[in-house]
Order: structure tokens, then C-alpha cells, then sequence
């Protein structure tokens, strides 16, 4: 293990990064799930108004479900007091003045007494969805409270007596409308347990951009495995438990599945790349390059996870943007890694469709995109490939490597079954492209020749 070491600058630079306050403070919302065996979750959703004035001491008002609740305040010292409607006087909540063997205390609704909340035996840190480092504390090895957002068992949970078999957790936290903390347990702020689908049930269609090629996928089949099937030579699956799309080679049926998408990471998180093709990468033994998860946010109802690596595109030119993971579509690459410059056009099932908002529709340099799949198939048997298509037509087929340099070319007339010899094409990744004699695209799609 590598031995940090800090200048004392620096050490104070980082110190000073660490979010101290923020739960006390104005447009602050949070929500806290509560769960109970046989019953259906109950989501409480708080609130940060404005503030008030009692006992000459002004505070904040926190609003439950859109009502009035109680009025918190933060001292200088960093103690959190509350002030509920029915009671005469404040009680202590939190005592954010943090040091290992320090036993943190808060005075219950109903006892004057001040309670143990427990002894702190770690201090570490977390990197919420804005990148920035919170500290946490945590009590019997377990993180129990992020500093500035309060306990993840909710927020004034501990200050009244348990009801048997009821637990209540943190599930989301936000500020100035940017969302900080989302549960890991859950996808989303309202509680759900599974992530969008990236298939419909129907069909699925991904338009991919790339520097020698436009690819048009689908329609979705499944196979005996279970697998989703989009190319001859791989399927698809997915977790929508943990938010995970992944390829499997057909070929190959003993290895192992490449991860396309994981959205249960974090932010700080290494994730792999599968090519070259970023900006801002950085490479270690396991992985050709890897990158570190930058931010975390929701927009339009989908989870964006978004990395600190600029994708490479026809339009990162003029229009830079990030490599991210979306729910319920893939990436902004695709769904193939190991597409060379790659960039997501459009994606479309039955039920929804998206188009990259750097493009007014889908279609690029003049040429447009089918609307459709094409029910096309191309098979590949021992040092042949046989293309299938869905009408008989005049035309030529031709195969380019991953530079874009045409490898072989075949000429056809008044068929809808071509066959092509392979045995002079290396093992490797290709292009098919077979067009009429109207110069229109019938197949164009990936090939893994071997």
C-alpha cells in the first residue's frame, strides 16, 4: 500500500474542502423512507422555509408533507436545536463537533436527560453526487451520520421512541434544488427498488454516430439464456436491480460478460474503459483505462451517471461533453464499448425515444436514419458469411476493418441470400455494408470475424 503524504498546506487545503454546514439552511430538502414487515414503505418528504423568530432566537421553519413542522437551528459551536410547536423549549439534535472516543449525545422529546446516541469510532468522509468531500462518523464500524445532513436513520428519528418493527432511513437529501444523496438501496427519491429497462418489449433501437460508420440496431430477441439478443455474435443482458447492462460473445461462450453500464457506482468510483477513445483517461495494470465517476444527477426521470472523461465524437468538438451512463438507455457512447468514436444519436423503443440534444433529428451529414429495423440477418458458419435479406434486390456488399479501409467486396443481383468466403479476412472486428442498386442502406452492421 502507497503511504500518503500531505504538505501542510495542503492538508489544511483539503480540510477546508470538507462540508461542515448545509442541512441547516435555507431551500434544503430532504426525504425519509419508513418501512415496516407487510406494509407498504411511507415516504416523508421535508423542507427548509424561511425563518422565524422564538424566544428572541431566530431559526428556520421545517415543513413534514407540506405542513409546518418544527424550527431548527445551528449554533457557532455546530450543535442543531429544534424547536417543536407543542413544546416549551429546544432540544439538542446533533453536536457536529467530532473527535474519535467522543460519545455524541442529544436530549429525547420527552426527557430532559441527555441520551447517548453512541461513541464515535471512526471519522472518514464521503463524496456526495457535487464531488465534494462530507465527513461522516461512524459508531460500532457502521457510517451513521454524514456531517451537514444529519443521521441516515432520519434526521430527528433518534429524539423519539422507536415503534417495534418500524425503520426509517435517509433517502434522499438536497440543496438549491441539486440532489447530494440518494440511499443506495433505492434508484430514485420515491422509494423505487429497480432501475428502468433499457429493452422494450417490442423492440429496442440504438442509432450510433462513429467516424466510418452508422449503425442501426435491432430489433431485441431473447435467447434460451435469457440474454438479449442485438448482433449475430453477442448478446445483451441487464440487471435492473443494480442498474447494470453488460455483453456476452456468442462465440465464446466461457468468457465473461463485459460491463456496458453500472449505476449503482459512486461518486469517487473507478469505473473501466474499453478503448482509447476518451480524453482524461488514465491507465493502471487491469484495464487498458479506466476513469473516476465525477457527478451524480436526474434529469427528465432518468439517473445520469456522469465521468471525468470527455467523450470523442463528431461533436465533442464543438459540443464537449462527458462520457455518462443513462437509466434506461445505456450510455451516451451506445452500447457497444469497443466502438471506435462512438456517440449516441438516438434510442427508441416502442414505449419512448431520445434524440442527442446536440442534433435537431436523427440523421447526420445529409443521411437519414430508417425509422424501422430492418429485418436482416446475417449469419456466420465456419469461413462463411451468409446475409438474409428481407427482399430480393440488386446491389453490392462491402466489408471494411475498424479504420474504415474496405477489405472485400461482393456484387449481387436479384437475390435475397448472398453468401461470402472469409477465409482471407483476419480474426477481428468489421463492418458489413450492404447497400441496393438505389445506393440504399439494407444491412449495415458490426461483424466479429474468427
Amino acid at each position: 500500500m502507497k503511504t500518503k503524504h500531505w504538505s501542510l498546506i495542503g492538508l489544511i487545503l483539503l480540510l477546508c474542502q470538507f462540508q461542515i454546514f448545509g442541512q441547516i439552511a435555507k431551500n434544503v430538502k430532504w426525504s425519509e423512507i419508513v418501512t415496516k414487515e407487510s406494509v407498504s414503505p411511507v415516504i416523508h418528504r421535508y423542507e427548509i422555509l424561511g425563518d422565524t423568530v422564538l424566544s428572541n432566537v431566530l431559526y428556520y421553519k421545517v415543513t413534514k408533507d407540506g405542513v409546518y413542522y418544527s424550527a431548527v437551528r445551528q449554533d457557532s459551536q455546530n450543535k442543531v436545536y429544534v424547536f417543536f410547536p407543542n413544546k416549551t423549549h429546544e432540544k439538542l439534535v446533533y453536536d457536529f463537533q467530532w473527535n474519535v472516543g467522543d460519545s455524541l449525545k442529544y436530549e429525547p422529546l420527552d426527557n430532559e436527560q441527555l441520551l447517548l446516541m453512541g461513541k464515535i469510532d471512526q471519522i472518514g468522509s464521503i463524496l456526495l453526487f457535487n464531488n465534494k468531500p462530507y465527513q461522516t462518523v461512524a459508531f460500532g464500524g457502521n457510517t451513521k451520520i454524514i456531517q451537514g445532513v444529519g443521521s441516515l436513520n432520519g434526521f430527528f428519528t433518534h429524539l423519539f421512541e422507536s415503534i417495534n418493527g418500524e425503520k426509517t432511513e435517509l433517502l434522499c437529501y438536497s440543496k438549491n434544488n441539486q440532489l447530494l444523496y440518494l440511499n443506495p438501496k433505492y434508484t430514485n427519491c420515491d422509494g423505487k427498488t429497480s432501475y428502468k429497462s433499457c429493452f422494450g418489449k417490442e423492440y429496442t433501437k440504438w442509432t450510433i454516430i462513429a467516424t466510418y460508420e452508422y449503425t442501426d440496431w435491432g430489433p431485441i430477441e431473447i435467447n434460451s439464456q435469457g440474454y438479449f439478443t442485438n448482433l449475430p455474435s453477442r448478446y445483451m443482458k441487464e440487471d435492473t436491480i443494480l442498474g447494470k447492462l453488460s455483453y456476452h460473445l456468442q462465440s465464446i461462450p466461457e468468457s465473461e460478460d463485459t460491463e456496458i453500464m453500472n449505476l449503482s457506482v459512486w461518486v469517487g468510483d473507478t469505473i473501466p474503459l474499453f478503448d482509447f477513445y476518451f480524453v482524461n483517461f488514465k491507465s493502471n495494470d487491469k484495464y487498458r483505462a479506466y476513469a473516476l465517476v465525477d457527478s451524480i444527477y436526474f434529469k427528465d426521470g432518468r439517473k445520469h451517471v456522469r465521468m471525468n472523461t470527455q467523450v470523442l465524437s463528431y461533436s465533442s468538438e464543438n459540443n464537449p461533453e462527458k462520457f455518462e451512463y443513462i437509466e434506461g438507455m445505456g450510455t451516451n457512447r451506445g452500447v457497444m464499448p469497443d466502438m471506435p468514436y462512438s456517440y449516441l444519436l438516438c434510442y427508441e423503443t416502442e414505449r419512448e425515444s431520445y434524440l442527442n440534444p446536440h442534433f435537431k433529428e436523427c440523421k447526420f451529414g445529409g443521411m437519414a436514419v430508417r425509422e424501422h429495423p430492418v429485418e436482416s440477418r446475417v449469419k456466420q458458419t465456419n469461413h462463411t458469411l451468409e446475409v438474409m435479406l428481407p427482399l430480393t434486390a440488386t446491389g453490392a456488399i462491402n466489408i471494411y476493418n475498424r479504420i474504415g479501409i474496405a477489405c472485400k467486396s461482393v456484387k449481387f443481383s436479384d437475390t435475397s441470400t448472398i453468401s461470402i468466403n472469409t477465409d482471407n479476412l483476419a480474426s477481428g472486428i468489421y463492418i458489413l455494408e450492404c447497400k441496393d442498386d438505389m445506393n440504399n442502406y439494407v444491412v449495415r452492421q458490426k461483424l466479429l470475424i474468427h
